[in-house]
């Protein structure tokens, strides 16, 4: 049983043994997305691909992602978080990624990066920033 551990133990009422199978109950932090979308279950594959991706073939890799991953479930369920916003999550990983490789950590921030330069994790707080707000539509030229 790979992800638990098998003990053997006895009854101490009739002297019977028997085996029991024990793992971690799954992490049950919810992740909320901008614009209303529906939240969704914490899935720590999605940080792990995503520093794969930044990562390059460089000193960052499948096993760095699963640690990083691994480390920003700790965080969250070490301080009781049942809720956490995607940006939050997304800012969690840069920082872990400056400490492994500033060069992974660059290539995930340009997906948070506005024109001017600001690094956001917050996607809503980036296209205001770009000048168009939430539900305001774009003027036509013609």
């Amino acid at each position: 049983m790979p992800d638990g551990i098998r003990r053997r133990r006895q009854c101490e009422g009739c002297g019977r043994r028997f085996t029991t199978h024990e793992r971690l109950a799954p992490v049950e932090v919810r992740v909320t997305k901008a614009r209303d979308r529906p939240a969704e279950e914490f899935d720590p594959g999605k940080i792990v691909r995503a520093v794969e991706r930044v990562g390059g073939g460089g000193i960052v890799g499948r096993r760095e992602g699963v640690d990083v991953a691994r480390r920003i479930e700790m965080e969250l369920v070490d301080a009781g978080r049942t809720s956490v916003r995607s940006g939050e999550i997304a800012g969690l990983v840069h920082r872990l990624l400056e400490d492994l490789d500033p060069e992974a950590a660059r290539r995930f921030a340009a997906d948070y990066t506005t024109t001017d330069g600001i690094v956001v994790f917050d996607r809503g707080e980036v296209k205001r920033k770009r000048g168009r707000r939430e539900g305001e539509e774009q003027i036509g030229l013609f």
